[in-house]
C-alpha cells in the first residue's frame, strides 16, 4: 500500500512521472531484500518472536515518522533534480518502513515451521499470505481510501494499526515486562503525529480552498495575494483567473481559442481536458457548441464551484471517448497537462488519427505544450526533440501544421494546430529540423521533457511548493 501512497506524498514534488514509479518501485524492491536478507540472518541466530514482533513496531515508528519529515526531505532532494531527487527521496522517506516489513516474513517461516518436512507449504503460505495482503492494500489504496480519505490520515492509521500489531504481540510473549513500554510508544507516536500535522501546513501567504488527494492527482484551489485564484494539480499550476472579474488569465487560452477564428463557421467543439473550463466559456460565448471530457471527476467539481463552469461535459479518457464518440466537430483540443506531467499516449500519432477521424476536411486539432525558448544556432531557431517530434508526428496525419508561442524567459506556451485545410496564420512559428514520428509503442516524450521539467519545477516552487501543506 505504502509505494502506492508513495506517489501522492511525492506527487507535489516530482509529479507522476515514470522516473516516479521508477523510483518507488526500486525502493520497495530493494528494501524488501534487504529486510528478507536480516530477517532470515536474525531468525537462524535467534528464534525469538519478540524480535519480529520488534520489527512491525520499527515499520510503524518509520510510516509516522514520514510527515514529520517530508518537508525536509523534500527540500533537500530539490539539489538532486527531478530525475534523482525523487529516488533520494523514496529512499529517505521509504526505505526503512520496507527494510523492517520485510525482515518479519522469514522470522514468521521460523516461528511456523514445526518440522523441516512441512517447511516448504509453510513458507510458501506465509509468501502467499504477504502478497495478497499488499494486492489487496494496493486496491484498497487506489480505489478507495485515497479518493475518499486524506494521505495524512491514510498514514497514521497504517501506523497506528501497526503499532498496535507490534506491541500486542510483544505484550502477549512478555506481558508483565513491556506494558510500560508499550504505553509510553503510543505516547510518543501520538505525538510524531501531532508535531507532522502542524510540520506540514499552509504557510499564511495564500488561503486554501480546497485542497483533496483524488484518483489522479492532488489537487488544490488557492487564493494568494487577494488578486488571483489557482487550480494547482501535483504542485504544478494548471489554470488561474483573475477573482475581480473571474476572467482566465493563461495567455495560451486565447491561443487555443484563435483556432475558432481560423475556422469559417464553427458549430461543435470538443475539448480533452476541462481545467477550469475557462476555453469552454470563450467558445459558448461566441455560440460554440463543446463537449468538454476530463477523466477526473474532482477537476469537473471543482471548475464548477470554484471558476464558473456550466458547459457540457463528460467524465472518460480522452482517447476513449474518441474511439466511442459517434459526434464530429469542428474544432477538437488537447489539453492534458496533469501537474508536472503529461499523457504521453495523448502525443502519439495513434491518438491523433482518432481525432481526425472525428473531423471532416475543415477540421481543427489545437492543442498546447509547454516547452523551453528555441535556442539560435547562427541565424536558424533550433527547437528541442519534444517539440520537433510532435510537429512531425502531426505532420504524419495532417496536409498542414502550424506553431506559435506566448511568453518568454525559461518556459513558453505553445500552441499547434493541425489540419487538412490550409488556415490563414499570423505569427507562425516555423520549426527546422526533422523529428520523430511518436507512436503508441515507441513514445519517449516524458523522457524528452525531463529539462523542461526541473525549470517547470524550480518556477513552482519558488512561487508555490513550499506554501502549500504537503500531505
Amino acid at each position: 500500500m505504502l509505494e502506492i501512497l508513495g506517489t501522492r506524498i511525492i506527487a507535489p514534488y516530482y509529479g507522476t512521472t515514470v522516473y516516479v514509479w521508477s523510483s518507488l518501485i526500486g525502493v520497495a524492491l530493494v528494501g524488501l531484500a534487504a529486510g528478507y536478507y536480516l530477517g532470515g540472518y536474525l531468525s537462524d541466530r535467534r528464534n525469538n518472536p519478540v524480535i519480529m514482533y520488534t520489527f512491525v513496531v520499527v515499520a510503524a515508528l518509520f510510516t509516522i515518522l514520514i510527515p514529520a519529515i517530508l518537508r525536509t526531505v523534500l527540500d533537500v532532494s530539490e539539489i538532486f533534480g527531478p530525475r534523482f531527487g525523487s529516488l533520494f527521496a523514496s529512499f529517505a522517506l521509504f526505505f526503512g518502513f520496507f527494510v523492517a516489513l520485510g525482515s518479519v516474513t522469514p522470522y514468521a517461516v521460523k516461528i511456523s515451521a514445526d518440522d523441516m518436512k512441512h517447511l516448504g507449504i509453510t513458507a510458501g503460505s506465509l509468501y502467499a499470505v504477504s502478497t495478497i495482503g499488499g494486492f489487496v492494500g494496493a486496491i484498497a489504496a487506489g480505489y478507495f481510501l485515497i479518493p475518499n480519505f486524506g494521505i495524512r490520515t491514510i498514514i497514521n492509521i497504517c501506523g497506528i494499526l501497526l503499532a498496535i500489531m507490534g506491541v500486542s504481540g510483544i505484550f502477549l510473549k512478555r506481558k508483565n515486562k513491556v506494558s510500560a513500554a508499550a504505553l509510553i510508544f503510543i505516547f510518543v507516536m501520538l505525538q510524531f503525529i501531532f508535531f507532522a500535522s502542524r510540520s506540514i501546513s499552509a504557510s499564511g501567504k495564500i488561503s486554501v480552498l480546497y485542497d483533496k488527494s483524488g484518483k489522479y492527482g492532488r489537487v488544490f484551489v488557492i487564493d494568494r495575494g487577494g488578486k488571483y485564484r489557482y487550480m494547482v494539480v501535483d504542485g504544478a499550476v494548471q489554470t488561474y483567473i483573475e477573482k475581480l472579474d473571474e476572467t482566465f488569465a493563461s495567455p495560451y487560452i486565447n491561443m487555443l481559442y484563435d483556432a475558432s477564428l481560423m475556422h469559417k463557421k464553427p458549430k461543435k467543439a470538443l475539448v480533452i481536458g476541462l481545467g477550469g473550463g475557462a476555453l469552454d466559456r470563450k467558445l459558448r460565448n461566441v455560440g460554440v457548441d463543446t463537449m468538454n471530457v476530463d477523466i477526473d471527476p474532482e477537476i469537473v467539481k471543482i471548475a464548477k464551484d470554484y471558476f464558473g463552469f456550466k458547459g457540457e461535459y463528460a467524465i472518460a479518457d480522452g482517447r476513449r471517448f474518441l474511439r466511442g464518440t459517434k459526434e464530429n466537430y469542428d474544432l477538437i483540443y488537447f489539453d492534458v497537462f496533469n501537474g508536472f506531467s503529461v499523457y504521453p499516449f495523448m502525443f502519439s500519432k495513434e491518438a491523433f488519427e482518432l481525432a481526425k477521424a472525428r473531423m471532416d476536411v475543415s477540421g481543427i486539432l489545437a492543442m498546447n505544450v509547454v516547452g523551453e525558448p528555441p535556442k539560435k544556432n547562427g541565424g536558424e531557431l533550433v527547437f528541442d526533440d519534444s517539440l520537433r517530434n510532435i510537429h512531425a508526428t502531426l505532420g504524419s496525419i495532417f496536409e498542414n501544421v502550424y506553431l506559435r508561442t506566448a511568453g518568454a524567459g525559461g518556459l513558453v506556451s505553445y500552441v499547434f494546430y493541425a489540419s487538412d485545410s490550409h488556415l490563414e496564420m499570423r505569427d507562425e512559428i516555423l520549426i527546422t529540423g526533422k523529428g520523430k514520428i511518436i507512436t503508441d509503442d515507441r513514445n519517449t516524450l516524458d523522457y524528452d521533457l525531463t529539462g523542461l521539467v526541473e525549470k517547470w519545477r524550480a518556477h513552482n516552487y519558488r512561487d508555490f511548493l513550499k506554501e502549500l501543506p504537503l500531505i
